[in-house]
């Protein structure tokens, strides 16, 4: 079974929680240079100013009020990439494939799985202070394998919609089977909330394990 791989890159994205900050900090600043300059002021001039700043305040919200419904209204947009799409996780009885390059299992020590995310999940984001979007793109899972070499692999790859990796049932079986994964790992990622989903999942194995 295929998963598409998540790279992230290194570099600055200009979000849309970037654009509320900087819009805030704006608002903070104009204060700040109105407040330190008021009183070195005329008093007549200080006046003008006082009159026009309500009028200025009301456009400055005019204006900005379709930007702030736009940003903060994400319920069908999701979160921005902050890397590429690309290459593939596949998990096979004997092998698993890491963006091109395959380890046979003899080569791997351990595997640990963490599938919590999927595509349009909104649980993670769902907060009156992001204006990035409420959906997910599915990206935060983590593949982590070490080998017996001491060398330790970390990939983040896609689940489509929620526990999609469960479909790859047989070669994870397979993966305890060969002692490559731990009880534990498989029971959170078959979603065992108790010792009665527990016990389901043991008489599974060992029902598979001949």
């Amino acid at each position: 079974m295929k998963f598409k791989i998540y790279k992230d890159i290194n570099k600055f994205y200009f979000t849309n929680n970037v654009i509320a900050s900087l819009i805030f900090a704006a608002f903070v600043l104009i204060g700040i240079i109105y407040n330190t300059l008021s009183p070195n002021l005329d008093t007549t001039l200080v006046n003008s100013i006082t009159t026009n700043w309500l009028f200025i305040s009301v456009m400055i919200i005019v204006f900005l009020a379709p930007i702030f419904l736009k940003l903060h209204l994400n319920f069908n947009t999701y979160q921005p990439l902050k890397g590429s799409i690309e290459g593939y996780l596949e998990l096979n009885m004997e092998k698993i494939t890491l963006d091109k390059k395959e380890y046979s299992l003899d080569q791997i020590n351990k595997i640990e799985i963490w599938n919590f995310d999927f595509v349009g999940d909104s649980n993670n984001y769902a907060s009156r202070f992001n204006f990035n979007g409420l959906m997910s793109n599915g990206i935060e899972n983590l593949f982590e394998m070490s080998l017996h070499d001491s060398t330790v692999l970390k990939i983040h790859f896609q689940q489509d919609y929620r526990n999609q990796i469960i479909h790859a049932k047989q070669e994870l079986f397979n993966y305890y089977k060969q002692g490559k994964i731990d009880f534990s790992i498989l029971a959170r990622i078959f979603d065992c909330k108790n010792e009665l989903d527990r016990g389901i999942l043991k008489k599974t194995l060992t029902a598979n394990s001949g």
